[in-house]
């Protein structure tokens, strides 16, 4: 399946349906890793954020569609991140409690830029200020998997503990610096709290005799993921970069033979997902035979 821009005037009602599933899967999904989460350490719930926006959306269902593939087709690059930050711009757009004052927002002195807050809203009910930080990651534990660096990004560019420290040390601490509180006091945002919304999912190794259980995120070369998975009656789907942020919804168009997937590149795994009665059992990574060793040592690196 290959990896294309999401066009408005193009889309299918099939990729409509995709499109949906992912923004409301990356609204209702839990964290895979808190570092200062806004529905667990700022005092809003999860629950009634998502109970008040789905009355939203339900009543004004068709504007909200619209909005969301004029939102994903205004994108111009495939970068899972800006997707992300797409869906929840939508969620705190159409949310009648809270009101967007800004996203992306640079920070910057006369010599250079500090940082940039993704995105800042107001409560309206409790007038409080909050800076978010959103991230969608997805690891792969190596070795003993204790560690947040043992953790990895399946192209091994990436690990949760460099992530989380970047996330902790800069991006949530961004407006603890005198400049940035003097940028916002100019534009009348005062008592600002810092809390990131993270979501993605965490992919254990596959053991070599055991048939994961249903939901279940692994990661195996390809010869052991067949000697469990050979015998299944599941339709078997590669998934581009875009059908990573949620669970797939439906039927698909069409299903690939086990034997035929490969990983594309040595440094890179390919992600399957297996479907049977239009409902998604499992997701997971097939990696190459050298890259276990290779993810091992930039785990230590």
């Amino acid at each position: 399946m290959s990896e294309t821009l999401f066009y408005l005037d193009t889309a299918t009602p099939y990729e409509q349906q995709l499109l949906w599933a992912q923004w409301r899967h990356c609204i209702t999904s839990p964290p895979p890793v808190m570092c200062q989460d806004f529905f667990s350490d700022s005092g809003q719930s999860l629950e009634d954020f998502v109970y008040v926006l789905w009355r939203f959306v339900e009543k004004n269902q068709a504007a909200c569609l619209q909005q969301l593939l004029e939102a994903i087709a205004a994108l111009k690059t495939l970068r899972l991140g800006e997707r992300f930050e797409a869906f929840w711009q939508l969620a705190f757009y159409w949310h009648p409690d809270y009101t967007i004052l800004t996203n992306n927002f640079a920070i910057r002195t006369q010599e250079r830029t500090l940082g940039e807050l993704d995105l800042l809203v107001l409560h309206i009910p409790s007038q409080r200020h909050f800076h978010l930080e959103l991230a969608v990651k997805f690891y792969l534990g190596v070795g003993s998997a204790s560690s947040h660096q043992h953790w990895v990004g399946p192209g091994l560019q990436d690990r949760l503990d460099n992530k989380l420290s970047k996330l902790k040390d800069h991006q949530l601490s961004l407006l603890q610096m005198e400049q940035s509180q003097q940028m916002m006091l100019s534009h009348g945002w005062n008592d600002i709290e810092s809390y990131s919304i993270i979501r993605g999912n965490l992919f254990t190794q596959l053991a070599s005799s055991l048939m994961p259980s249903s939901g279940h995120h692994f990661w195996a070369e390809k010869n052991v993921w067949l000697n469990i998975f050979e015998e299944q009656s599941y339709d078997w789907i590669e998934l581009d970069k875009s059908m990573w942020l949620s669970p797939y919804p439906v039927k698909p168009k069409e299903s690939v033979s086990l034997r035929s997937i490969e990983p594309r590149y040595s440094d890179y795994p390919v992600a399957i997902a297996a479907i049977k009665n239009n409902k998604e059992i499992v997701r997971g990574f097939i990696v190459d035979s050298q890259w276990e060793e290779k993810a091992l040592k930039y785990s230590e690196s």
